[in-house]
């Protein structure tokens, strides 16, 4: 931004843009009275040459696009008045020898270009120590420094090291002024260590109050709004407004820094210019908040807090501008827990804030927003979609589900997505899973995309996230999931393209989708015994050897959760009954299903064998009976003869209906001793009988 005084009484305010445009304004009163639009690429720094009559209502930009370029205010309609470019490579600095008529441009790469500025004629462009020579300040020179770039460099340094960083700046004219920066997630850090130690020397949080990150809260608390909540937080904080009153301000791309004019900065103006702005300072005071929250003697003030940022404030301030969502979704996924909830709590009080009718309008100016929109934006421009058609499905219309729901496939399968975004689109894709499976003609192949990222190692994150959404997946269409992991690996376990570890990581997931998920998975469950098996295969040791401990883990979970499934140590046989009334039995020493038996009209309920491991029962709820199977013998691994059917108990009718669930967790058949039977049903009485 820059301040310049024109020819005509007026004084006007410059300010650069990343759409390349200098935008002008009159001071007073804020009309804008034009915009230029010569440079191709984003507006890197204004400034003013001189405060001479000469000079008056004249000054000079820094574009990306690397070149320089004159503007004079009396010629509005006019694109620039001279240029001065090309550049070899990125502007750093911009000096100029009023005594000789001469604007000299350093880049980059070292090279000095000197220009005659009433001409725009290149004198020269200079390299090594000449060109060093040339732009070196001489005694006596009035040579000025009218632009240099290193000052972002370190912004940032200071930004990314510390939570409050106070530092003197000072534009090409006019007095120095104090900025302070405050960097949230570091702020966070600095708190959270500071209550936990504490809480941990139970000591009151007053000694806290010399932590810097504590006093740099009072400058996001919205003072003046409501005089109650402004005694509350004095009077149970001891934080007073800032003085001198501050101007609030954001820094963007490449840092470049935009503050609010002070007259506007009074009360609520934070809350009424920008719907960034808005962002921004509901993110930050809701994350700092939850953080004290935690402390007993600000439980009070931080619960007022809270609901005056997300409900109240935006009642109290009449021109209030909404938070901006597509701020907001950059922190959808983020390593601060704090910040990361704050922004979905700020993002989904802002569309219930919307009526039914303007949400859906926000749904098609996204949408159409994404047809010509830079990548970035994009990319959080889907994320938006996403989060509004899963909180408010009603809002996308089927077109736009579809949009979305391709979008952010392409996200997940682009590999040089950063992973925030893709962790991101992830979440969304499983949360969202019932709305976008509907226009995702080929589940299988996307579960196996998910799959393949389970094994990327870093970071933990995004691995934390693909098994959560693989999970959710596996919960609200299991036949598809175990089905697809049955394609990926049981009929590929010899393939060399899949790694062992692969195998024993869809093991694992198995495990965790049952523990969470067992009654969902119970019809499911004859192919989840066939992928155990088949990754114990002897024939492939190195398979056998990685899947042997999550497959043991999955099937003790499976003995345990599912009363239709039994394993036998001694002969290492796996039974498992199925709806259709029929029961498998497998050998895992030779990985193989040694037989199948088909005796029950009605769905097997459960299974045991008997101490010895020679006979095998098998009950059948829908039937009322119970199957006794004399097993084969097995010796040294010889398999024996087909289990025969020696005898069947019947056992008592029951009237009312049994639940999936309910048969889980209530039906049990045991065989303690030689000759005993035991049929237990949770609620009814115990049936002994003698075998």
């Amino acid at each position: 931004m820059e301040h310049v005084a024109g020819s005509n009484q007026l004084e006007y305010l410059l300010s650069g843009s990343e759409d390349f445009s200098i935008s002008v304004w009159i001071v007073g009163s804020w009309e804008l009275v034009c915009k230029y639009n010569s440079h191709s690429g984003p507006i890197k720094a204004l400034f003013k040459p001189m405060d001479t009559p000469d000079w008056k209502g004249k000054f000079f930009s820094v574009g990306e696009d690397r070149t320089v370029r004159m503007f004079h205010l009396e010629n509005p309609a006019s694109s620039c008045t001279c240029v001065y470019g090309n550049h070899p490579s990125s502007i750093v600095s911009v000096s100029w020898r009023p005594h000789q008529d001469f604007l000299m441009v350093k880049a980059s790469d070292g090279s000095v270009s000197v220009w005659e500025i009433g001409t725009g004629q290149l004198e020269g462009r200079y390299y090594g120590d000449l060109a060093k020579e040339i732009f070196k300040p001489r005694a006596h020179s009035k040579a000025n420094l009218l632009y240099k770039s290193d000052r972002s460099q370190q912004m940032t340094k200071m930004i990314s090291t510390q939570p409050v960083t106070g530092i003197d700046m000072q534009l090409s004219r006019g007095n120095p002024f104090q900025v302070v920066l405050l960097n949230v997630n570091k702020a966070l850090m600095e708190l959270h260590q500071y209550i936990k130690s504490i809480q941990s020397n139970n000591k009151s949080f007053v000694l806290g109050r010399s932590c810097s990150s504590y006093k740099s809260f009072s400058y996001l608390i919205p003072w003046g709004i409501d005089s109650e909540l402004d005694e509350l937080v004095t009077k149970e904080t001891n934080l007073l407004p800032p003085d001198p009153r501050v101007s609030y301000g954001l820094i963007g791309t490449g840092n470049k820094m935009c503050a609010m004019l002070p007259s506007a900065s009074k009360k609520e103006g934070r809350w009424i210019l920008s719907d960034t702005l808005s962002a921004s300072h509901s993110l930050a005071t809701i994350a700092i908040t939850k953080c004290l929250l935690v402390l007993e003697d600000h439980h009070e003030v931080c619960s007022n807090l809270l609901s005056h940022i997300g409900a109240l404030l935006p009642e109290k301030i009449p021109d209030f501008v909404p938070p901006s969502l597509i701020f907001l979704a950059r922190f959808w996924q983020d390593p601060s827990e704090d910040i990361m909830q704050s922004a979905r709590t700020i993002f989904r009080s802002t569309l219930d804030r919307l009526s039914p009718e303007a949400r859906k309008d926000l749904a098609k100016s996204w949408s159409e927003f994404l047809k010509s929109c830079a990548k970035e934006s994009k990319t959080l421009a889907i994320l938006v979609l996403a989060i509004q058609g899963i909180e408010k499905p009603d809002s996308l219309d089927p077109d736009i589900s579809n949009q979305v729901a391709c979008e952010l496939l392409d996200l997940i399968s682009f590999p040089k997505t950063i992973p925030k975004w893709r962790s991101s689109a992830i979440e969304l894709l499983a949360k969202g899973f019932e709305i976008w499976s509907q226009h995702i003609s080929d589940t299988p192949t996307i579960i196996h995309k998910l799959f393949t990222l389970t094994m990327v190692m870093t970071p933990v994150s995004l691995v934390k996230t693909v098994n959560h959404a693989l999970m959710l997946i596996g919960a609200r269409d299991p036949r598809a999931f175990i089905k697809s992991i049955a394609k990926r690996f049981v009929k590929s376990a010899n393939q060399t393209e899949l790694l062992p570890q692969e195998h024993g990581n869809a093991l694992l997931l198995i495990c965790n989708l049952i523990k969470k998920y067992p009654g969902e998975i119970f019809p499911e469950l004859p192919l989840i015994v066939e992928i155990i098996v088949q990754c114990l295969d002897p024939h492939v040791p190195n398979l056998r050897d990685a899947c042997l401990k999550p497959a043991t883990s999955l099937i003790h979970d499976l003995v345990r959760r599912y009363p239709m499934v039994v394993f036998q140590q001694t002969s290492q046989r796996l039974v498992v009954g199925t709806n259709d009334g029929v029961v498998f039995i497998y050998d895992l020493t030779s990985a193989t299903r040694w037989h199948t038996i088909e005796g029950h009209r009605n769905p097997v309920t459960a299974v045991c064998f008997s101490l010895s491991g020679k006979s095998l029962a098998t009950y059948a709820i829908g039937d009322s009976q119970i199957k006794l199977w004399r097993m084969g013998n097995h010796f040294f691994g010889i398999l024996g003869g087909t289990p025969q059917c020696y005898k069947t108990l019947y056992a008592k009718k029951l009237n009312k209906q049994f639940s999936v669930g309910l048969i889980l967790e209530s039906v049990r058949l045991q065989w303690p001793t030689k000759h005993k039977l035991l049929l237990i049903h949770v609620g009814e009485e115990e049936q002994n009988f003698i075998v």
